[in-house]
């Protein structure tokens, strides 16, 4: 996945205009990206494993009425062959 793949997924799915992107060195399974809007800061997870974000959203739901500072999901889409968080 290259830059411009995460900004069309990223645009296409907030409606939201990317002014500064960079990718993040973790994860071995997944392409991680800071995407700065013009007033927002968003982690965009992208991998292309269906199941990659299944158990990681199922969590983040379960643990958000906990009032634990978790990070809160946006959206999910799904545009072969990458399924993003």
């Amino acid at each position: 996945m290259d830059y411009q793949d995460a900004i069309t997924i990223f645009e296409n799915s907030t409606k939201k205009k990317v002014v500064q992107i960079e990718r993040c060195n973790v994860g071995i399974a997944n392409y991680v990206f800071r995407v700065c809007t013009v007033t927002e800061k968003f982690i965009l997870r992208c991998s292309k494993n269906i199941e990659a974000y299944k158990d990681t959203v199922y969590w983040l739901n379960r643990l958000a009425v906990c009032e634990i500072p978790i990070p809160a999901v946006h959206d999910s889409y799904s545009k072969n062959p990458f399924y993003m968080l």
